[in-house]
């Protein structure tokens, strides 16, 4: 390969990293922009939540990961709410592949709920259920059971809890991942949540999270 083309390649890549540092500059003023517009704290680099547990679940366990952004509420039944920009990567090069996410988390949930993971349900699962390894189903909610994937030792406390409110109002919002016990309950969503989205995210973890303090 010449000279001009490796300067080529170099000048490309730099663009590349240039066009990223941007967009992620854009996105941190944004934010800060609506936290400050409606009285919420803001920090970019998320140290309130860094060092926290996170209860079940392995997905913040997973590859080369990083917390930002994290704008903090008010929560339901005295709790306070975090919320922040979550990715983590996994391989290395060509090879490497980074997933985001946005992510609420209640601080202050009962520490006598039980720990638990729910993720959308797939193909696999079904297959897996075929094979015997089942999830926790509740007769009474179908669409709930078909569409998500709720796993967790206490299956009798979790299927008092979730029949309680959190299956009804969860049967209406799809693509929703979430995890709990140790007094925190976690949601989340594919792809970080942009500026002008964040009043639905905000509110929508909010009726999530106290579905799960009425019951």
């Amino acid at each position: 390969m010449s000279n001009y083309g490796v300067e080529i390649i170099v000048a490309a890549v730099l663009a590349a990293f240039g066009v990223a540092a941007w967009f992620s500059y854009k996105r941190r003023k944004d934010l800060e922009r609506f936290a400050a517009a409606n009285g919420l704290s803001f920090d970019p680099s998320a140290s309130a939540v860094a060092g926290l547990p996170y209860g079940r679940g392995s997905l913040f366990d997973r590859g080369r990961h990083a917390r930002k952004n994290l704008i903090r509420a008010a929560g339901p039944g005295g709790g306070e709410m975090y919320f922040f920009d979550y990715s983590y990567t996994t391989g290395s090069g060509k090879n490497s592949r980074t997933y985001r996410f946005g992510v609420a988390m209640l601080a202050g949930a009962p520490a006598s709920l039980p720990a638990f993971e729910l993720r959308p349900e797939n193909f696999l699962d079904r297959i897996a259920e075929m094979a015997g390894f089942r999830d926790i189903d509740l007769p009474q909610f179908p669409v709930f059971s078909k569409a998500y994937r709720l796993t967790g030792e206490d299956a009798e406390g979790l299927t008092r809890i979730f029949s309680a409110g959190p299956a009804a109002l969860l049967e209406g919002r799809r693509g929703l991942m979430m995890n709990g016990g140790a007094g925190r309950l976690t949601l989340m969503r594919k792809g970080y949540v942009s500026a002008a989205d964040y009043p639905g995210f905000i509110e929508e973890a909010r009726a999530v999270f106290t579905s799960f303090l009425s019951n």
